[in-house]
């Protein structure tokens, strides 16, 4: 399962803002006097979503936060309002629609993030329950 931060940029008004972002676990809060750590993928990057995959550890509550700097400038931090633990995430279905025709199928997904991947298996008519009778496995793919 992948964890991304999302966050709305500055305006446009502001010209070329970099972003950077740290995480504080148990480990940083109990062990390390109350540190802050930079996720080092996300430091003075031009673009509002880090890839917090490799930080996020099962089962341990984290704070984060991040601040814009232009030049010399840096804002405040902004940290999220209640701490992030992944056993809060909750995974749901994509919305899908599928239209038969004699010779194909179509399937439309509604938008699905980057970091899910869909394996698309279909089967004939009333052999719904026999799953090694699945007559071919797809799997999505994006440009």
């Amino acid at each position: 399962m992948k964890h991304f931060l999302k966050w709305s940029p500055l305006p446009a008004s502001f010209g070329l803002v970099s972003y950077s972002v740290q995480f504080q676990g148990e480990f940083e809060l109990l062990y390390r006097n109350g540190s802050w750590e930079d996720v080092f993928e996300c430091q003075l990057i031009a673009h509002s979503t880090c890839d917090m995959t490799d930080y996020i550890a099962c089962n341990v509550d984290y704070n984060i936060r991040v601040h814009a700097q232009k030049g010399g400038q840096r804002s405040d931090w902004a940290s999220i309002r209640q701490l992030f633990n992944s056993r809060q995430t909750k995974l749901t279905t994509p919305t899908m629609t599928v239209t038969a025709a004699r010779e194909f199928i179509r399937v439309t997904f509604a938008e699905i993030p980057k970091s899910i991947d869909v394996i698309l298996n279909y089967w004939k008519k009333g052999k719904e329950s026999n799953s090694p009778s699945i007559v071919e496995t797809w799997k999505i793919l994006r440009s």
